[in-house]
């Protein structure tokens, strides 16, 4: 599945071939169920109209890419991923964000599962970003990696929880913080 955003609320998926285009969206609900789904997500422009993303990734191994790098200056971006019981590797990657608040859930389910973050540009204004990960059952590794500055007003928040087996986490910083980082 290939979703496409222009950052305004027109959004273009592509699945199996067939392209569907749709105006005025909010909300973008992925419901993959079971079997091995490759799910890549980007913004075509920045976002700047307040969005929620859902993905139930069900028991299958998936892939998912979501790619924020064109930047973030709406009111808020929620991202939600329920893993299931598959094996999972997501990446969600963001560039810079101005004045959103952004909440990224993922519960990693109960397979060997792969989640990394990777902020590539500052945090301004009253950006307020958290990330939580929770892992399942199965075997975890979690990487948060944040290259860019946090600025005065600004704040981000990492929460790992990794699951009933082995598992890694890793939280890196490089730039100049004015902000908050917990």
């Amino acid at each position: 599945m290939i979703v496409r955003d222009d950052g305004h609320g027109d959004v273009k998926v592509t699945l199996n071939g067939h392209v569907t285009s749709v105006t005025g969206v909010q909300q973008i609900l992925i419901n993959s169920h079971g079997g091995n789904d490759d799910i890549d997500y980007a913004l075509t422009g920045k976002l700047t109209t307040s969005e929620q993303l859902k993905l139930n990734l069900g028991n299958g191994s998936d892939a998912v890419r979501l790619d924020f790098n064109k930047g973030v200056s709406a009111h808020s971006l929620k991202l939600n991923v329920d893993g299931g019981g598959g094996d999972q590797d997501i990446t969600a990657l963001f560039g810079a964000i101005a004045n959103t608040d952004l909440d990224v859930n993922a519960n990693l389910g109960n397979g060997w599962d792969h989640f990394s973050a990777f902020f590539n540009g500052n945090l301004t204004g009253t950006a307020d970003a958290d990330v939580n990960v929770h892992g399942g059952h199965g075997i975890d590794g979690v990487n948060v990696s944040v290259d860019g500055a946090i600025t005065a007003a600004a704040k981000l928040s990492v929460e790992e929880y990794l699951g009933t087996n082995n598992g890694t986490a890793h939280v890196n910083y490089t730039g100049k913080m004015d902000g908050r980082l917990s």
